[in-house]
């Protein structure tokens, strides 16, 4: 599957889907778009299938990994009420 991409650009999203498009990037010298249209941090909070000691590790480790993605990605996306 991934020997056989011709797409010029990768457009995501979904957040599990970042890390993808930053392989993509680095792997096969693609570029890449994410999309945000969410307070990822934010949302976690909100979900009752998660632990409070789950939650205060994703609110703390997602936005690290959010900004490391965003640092190194070709394209974003995002919407804000401005």
């Amino acid at each position: 599957m991934w020997r056989d991409n011709r797409a010029y650009v990768l457009h995501v999203h979904d957040p599990e889907l970042f890390p993808i498009a930053l392989l993509d990037e680095k792997l096969f010298r693609k570029k890449s778009i994410i999309d945000v249209h969410e307070d990822i941090p934010k949302q976690l909070i909100t979900k009752d299938y998660i632990g409070i000691c789950s939650k205060r590790i994703l609110t703390t480790v997602i936005p690290k990994v959010l900004s490391f993605i965003a640092k190194r990605i070709t394209y974003i996306v995002t919407a804000t009420d401005d």
